[in-house]
């Protein structure tokens, strides 16, 4: 009888009392055509010189399972470690994209400013324009002099 789990060699096969071990089975002498095992005992007679191994049929079951998840999660990983590849070149671009971004900003501050420096310089023109162009106090008094002068000398002339 084979309990399981059991790793053993065919030689090492444990027994149970009123049970047939491997050493017991010559060919030719013992003609065995149907073994009964004890109530409630499960037993499996192996006749191998490899190791054996056993399981319950839930533990078995569970293990199938398991390997066929195991499948499955191999291919998740490698689905995730695209996803990630992928990812992570997306990062690069947009780390690239950002990058090109701060610099069309710098380059508009610039500009800005540059504005700013055109405006202030186009400010003072215009204002020296409009300085040169009204005439001043002193340049009124000056014409109503000058005027009132000619008038006088005409008047004395005639």
């Amino acid at each position: 009888m084979v309990s399981s789990p059991l790793i053993s060699n065919a030689q090492e096969i444990k027994t149970v009392p009123g049970t047939i071990s491997s050493g017991d089975l010559v060919p030719g002498k013992n003609q065995i055509s149907t073994p009964v095992a004890p109530a409630g005992q499960a037993w499996v007679l192996v006749n191998t010189t490899e190791p054996v191994i056993c399981y319950e049929e839930k533990t078995g079951s569970q293990m199938i399972l398991q390997l066929e998840n195991a499948k499955d999660y191999k291919t998740q990983v490698d689905d995730l470690k695209q996803g990630n590849a992928e990812l992570e070149k997306q990062i690069a671009l947009l780390k690239e994209a950002n990058k090109l971004q701060a610099e069309q900003r710098d380059i508009a501050n610039q500009t800005i400013e540059s504005y700013k420096g055109l405006l202030k310089v186009q400010k003072e023109s215009f204002e020296k324009q409009i300085e040169n162009q009204k005439p001043s106090i002193w340049g009124k008094i000056g014409a109503a002099l000058g005027g009132l002068g000619i008038g006088v000398l005409i008047g004395l002339l005639l």
